[in-house]
């Protein structure tokens, strides 16, 4: 079954059951961990937006996001015979290390809507290709997993803030300070003068 989003429609939402479903039976599957590779035709734009991922290097809190399920094949060569030109877009191959589902063995690999970290970005003859694995700092298996993740998240962001706060008081405290002196060295200097 294959079914190309073309943006908000209610033609669409016929597919909603289907594709809770299915993404739902791909989710539980996914128990071999393997290399899966995919090809794309991209724009400059989403070609600059992958080169800018990749160089947010290991503090990366970007991701890259597949949604719904995605097939993809088990070497590189079959992802490239299988990908058809796009006149005016560039080639990037995605070579994907993570948990798939094998419905077809070594024939096919699929996954559901997954959040992806970029490890390896390299130009090899005109083609850009874009080594992903699993985001599992933010990918998490239950609501309550996220929920658990945002409170941590939310601490930390607390913490940060309140030394922050900290840090811009003793600022102040040390400006009055310096300022106070000045004040002191400037009234020594008009005593001096009057003696």
């Amino acid at each position: 079954m294959h079914w190309e989003l073309g943006g908000d429609s209610s033609d669409h939402e016929t597919m909603a059951a289907v594709a809770s479903i299915t993404g739902a039976y791909v989710n539980a599957g996914e128990k071999n961990e393997a290399s899966s590779w995919g090809s794309a035709w991209v724009n400059d734009n989403d070609l600059e937006e992958l080169k800018e991922v990749y160089a947010e290097g290991k503090d990366q809190v970007s991701a890259l996001v597949f949604p719904g399920v995605v097939g993809a094949w088990a070497d590189k060569d079959t992802a490239i015979a299988e990908s058809t030109k796009v006149d005016g877009k560039k080639n990037v191959i995605y070579e994907f290390k993570g948990k798939v589902l094998k419905p077809a063995g070594d024939k096919l690999h699929v996954f559901c809507r997954q959040f992806a970290k970029v490890t390896k970005c390299e130009e090899t003859d005109g083609v850009l290709c874009i080594t992903l694995e699993d985001y599992a700092e933010h990918a998490k298996a239950t609501v309550a997993e996220y929920a658990d993740h945002v409170k941590d998240l939310a601490a930390k962001l607390a913490t940060a803030v309140e030394a922050g706060k900290e840090a811009v008081e003793g600022a102040k405290e040390e400006e009055k300070k310096d300022d106070d002196k000045d004040g002191e060295k400037k009234d020594d200097g008009a005593d001096k003068g009057e003696e």
